[in-house]
């Protein structure tokens, strides 16, 4: 919840910080929520040509055309990862290190969760952006598989892969 480590900041430093933290909330559930939409929109597409169109020959091209789309919408909403963390967390709105602070948002405590991710240094905001980026597409694929087990083969179908190499 933004804004509960913030108490020991005052003035402008602690309301960035909360805004900086409302934004990262804001863009990671953005971010989660358009890669469920898309992953699933590709994988229902693929399993309709799979279990009601298995004979028709046009059904799989036209749900890879449309896994492209899926996927390219991914890719717009982790740009917007990063757009927000820029706009909202970064100099000069804030001092950046306001944010990774215990007396901030406390982000250092993820260091080495964000390292197993691939991301070594969170100390500055494109690089916690990639670590929000990465630990979002990793549960949103966790998810995926749970509620779909044949998520895997049906994106492959689809032209896709579901594991990113940075998944633990």
């Amino acid at each position: 919840m933004p804004g509960k480590r913030t108490k020991a900041l005052s003035g402008r430093a602690g309301g960035t910080v909360v805004g900086c933290e409302a934004a990262l909330f804001k863009a990671g559930n953005a971010l989660a929520a358009k890669m469920a939409k898309s992953l699933s929109a590709c994988a229902s597409a693929v399993d309709v040509c799979v279990t009601e169109k298995p004979n028709d020959a046009t059904c799989v091209p036209k749900a890879q055309t449309g896994c492209t789309k899926d996927f390219a919408a991914i890719d717009a909403a982790l740009s917007k990862v990063g757009d927000a963390v820029a706009k909202s967390c970064a100099s000069p709105v804030i001092d950046f290190a306001d944010v990774v602070n215990a007396a901030g948002a406390d982000m250092s405590a993820l260091a080495a969760e964000c390292t197993a991710l691939g991301v070594s240094d969170i100390s500055q905001p494109d690089q916690y952006a990639a670590c929000l980026e990465r630990r979002t597409m990793c549960d949103v694929e966790d998810l995926m598989r749970l509620e779909n087990p044949r998520a895997d083969e049906l994106l492959a179908l689809g032209g896709r892969i579901l594991q990113d190499s940075f998944c633990p």
